[in-house]
């Protein structure tokens, strides 16, 4: 869950039309966990455009350069709350390549059809290549979790709202 202030900066979300806006900040959310977590904030994200948007979390050191090695971890696990939209966001993860802006795109597509939080947990093979943009070195290899980059929500086209909570690594050692 996030603490204080949100670790998304401008350069990092974008749209593809100058109309469109993608605004992150952190709320209060209460998940459907027991026992509660008191004192929490959740990734709210309200955006609207006609082509492309989406935000990332661009690398682990702090001056955002880095990769991580997640490979001893089974996948990626996070709750998100949707509006039943019926749109789809894809979670996507960068892996191996020279930097982030540089590296393998890998995707899961989730349907926003539920109105409320839902608990979402990705095993590596989940994933797929990613379709759109893929400047990395060998986008056809399969994810390598030893050198991962980061991760991005890419949004539909239209307007929505929906958060994002506990975005961690599950079956290994800590989390993202």
């Amino acid at each position: 869950h996030l603490r204080g202030t949100v670790r998304i900066s401008s350069p990092g979300r974008d749209t593809g039309d100058a109309s469109g806006h993608i605004t992150v900040t952190a709320e209060a959310a209460d998940l459907p966990v027991v026992p509660a977590i008191t004192d929490n904030q959740a990734l709210a994200v309200d955006f609207a455009n006609s082509g492309w948007g989406g935000f990332i979390e661009r690398g682990y050191l702090p001056d955002g350069s880095g990769f991580k090695d997640w490979s001893t971890h089974q996948g990626v696990s996070f709750w998100l709350r949707g509006t039943n939209s019926g749109g789809t966001v894809i979670f996507q993860l960068k892996s191996d390549g020279s930097s982030q802006q540089l590296s393998n795109r890998y995707e899961y597509n989730l349907t926003d059809d539920v109105a409320g939080w839902r608990f979402i947990s990705l095993p590596w093979s989940a994933f797929h290549k990613g379709v759109g943009y893929n400047p990395g070195p060998n986008p056809d290899a399969p994810i390598n979790p030893a050198k991962m980059w980061g991760y991005a929500f890419i949004l539909p086209p239209g307007a929505a709202i929906f958060s994002a909570d506990e975005i961690a690594l599950y079956g290994g050692r800590s989390g993202v």
